[in-house]
């Protein structure tokens, strides 16, 4: 099957489902089942990602990880007790769970269980954000959908920070679109939260906390009487204030902060520094005073890079352009005037949300293009990928894109479980693969991930070698040593 033909199978096979059952126009009233479908599908996205997608993914080496030895001498420093000595380049708090995970695990073990608790979180998360904008067939969609792209898939066999960092920037976004659409306390503080924890967890969180942060201040001085607009301002502002709080506590003095990752990127593509670097941008260190011109400088180093790049998304953005683009008008269509649908009800509030909360995500997409394409880089972009395309599908199925949709009958059941089952079901088939299409994970467009390292080999080496890995080699044979979980693996098989 050509990727012509696989396409047209998924197009009808989604289509298919306009004849099953309905699909609401607008989200359901929240309840306590969208905690326990976040949570379920949160469980059931990192086991399908840690066991099933990697085989088709993933060649050369079961687990892959990007200057590994900066991220075995950090964990292995929390392991050890001395927070304080993780590596500067890295941050202090990624480095906590798999940091307490290794000391009964192992530095390996740890990490790579962090990163399969990170890839529930990511998929709580995507279900929250695409809910919070189109109901729960999105939300079931975008974490289904997302099974299916590599960069997101890939990231429960990556032993490094990058799960964690993908994790909390995505529950950053979903908490500024709940922010923007519910205009409540638990929304807007929801907006804060994510905006602290960004902050906290890598230097780059500076992005989507202050999209987070802006959109949750315009939300609360929108939320009406004066005493509602000083409680949703609290809300949003008071986990910001207890993240500086932290950071200006334990941060230590000497840790990587915006500028001078910008920097360092910016020299590794370009071949020599940016000029006028200035100071560092620490969250929690540098002086509040700063922020304004620091940030101003960031983005005028940023003009230095070149034109994106198209060949650097060949193998990771590329593909998916055509269903994002297919998914973008499907949103536009259904928020023209005079709309039924999703335009009504607060739709295309809830539109605007989607966009606002992208912003940062899809920033990350176009740096990527520009700089060294890396498919960790992607990674840091992609959810939106996945929330876009739940949204896009669960909008054109309801009906929101016109009379054409509308015209075609749909069997009425009652209540809304059989559509979203039917929505859960077509997209688990299609990106399984059970059905071909150009979804599955043997589709012939795909190029898998070659992993870029192979930490456990480093285990056949001495400890006492003398090579930059020399701390790391010393960690992982102390773990054999102590009968801590080596978690080495032999080469899987590639399905390809």
């Amino acid at each position: 099957m050509n990727a012509m033909e696989a396409a047209i199978v998924t197009v009808g096979a989604l289509g298919a489902l306009r004849w099953l059952v309905p699909v609401a126009d607008e989200p359901e009233p929240w309840s306590l089942w969208d905690a326990g479908g976040a949570a379920g599908l949160g469980i059931a996205f990192a086991l399908a990602t840690a066991l099933w997608f990697p085989s088709y993914f993933l060649t050369k080496a079961p687990l892959t990880a990007s200057d590994w030895s900066q991220y075995c001498e950090s964990v292995g420093a929390v392991q050890g007790g001395h927070a304080e000595a993780v590596n500067i380049q890295r941050s202090m708090y990624a480095a906590m769970l798999p940091g307490v995970l290794a000391r009964g695990f192992g530095v390996l073990g740890g990490l790579m269980i962090a990163a399969i608790v990170s890839q529930a979180v990511l998929a709580a998360g995507l279900y929250t954000w695409a809910r919070t904008v189109a109901g729960r067939c999105a939300g079931i969609a975008a974490v289904i959908l997302a099974m299916g792209m590599t960069p997101l898939a890939t990231l429960s066999r990556t032993v490094t920070f990058y799960p964690q960092d993908v994790a909390v920037m995505t529950l950053c976004g979903a908490g500024t679109a709940l922010a923007l659409t519910r205009r409540d306390t638990p929304g807007l503080l929801a907006s804060g939260v994510g905006a602290g924890l960004a902050l906290l967890w890598d230097p780059r969180g500076m992005y989507w906390a202050l999209t987070a942060v802006a959109a949750g201040t315009v939300a609360a001085l929108a939320a009406g009487a004066s005493s509602r607009r000083v409680a949703g301002l609290f809300s949003v502002w008071a986990p910001v204030v207890v993240s500086w709080g932290i950071a200006r506590t334990w941060t230590p003095p000497s840790a990587s902060g915006l500028t001078r990752q910008t920097a360092a990127m910016i020299a590794g593509v370009l071949g020599h520094a940016p000029p006028d670097a200035g100071h560092d941008l620490v969250w929690g260190v540098s002086p509040l005073s700063e922020l304004p011109g620091q940030l101003w400088r960031i983005l005028a180093m940023n003009t230095a890079l070149a034109a994106p790049r198209p060949e650097q998304a060949d193998s990771w953005l590329t593909p998916w352009l055509g269903w994002l683009a297919l998914a973008c008008g499907v949103l536009l269509w259904s928020a023209r005037p005079g709309a039924t649908g999703i335009a009504v009800n607060g739709g295309r509030r809830r539109l605007v949300a989607l966009a606002v909360s992208s912003a940062p995500f899809a920033a990350t997409l176009l740096s990527a293009t520009r700089s060294f394409g890396h498919v960790r880089y992607f990674a840091l972009g992609f959810p939106t990928v996945a929330v876009v395309l739940g949204v896009g599908l669960t909008v054109a199925l309801a009906g929101s894109t016109g009379r054409l949709l509308n015209r075609v009958p749909a069997i009425r059941v009652a209540g809304p479980t059989p559509g979203v089952a039917a929505v859960g079901l077509v997209c688990t088939l299609l990106v399984c693969g059970i059905v071909p299409n150009w979804l599955s994970p043997v589709a012939t467009w795909r190029e898998p991930l070659v992993a870029d390292t192979y930490p456990a080999a480093l285990l056949g080496d001495p400890p006492t070698a003398t090579s930059e890995d020399a701390a790391c080699l010393r960690l992982l044979h102390a773990d054999v040593t102590a009968s801590r979980t080596a978690w080495t693996y032999s080469t899987p098989g590639s399905r390809h």
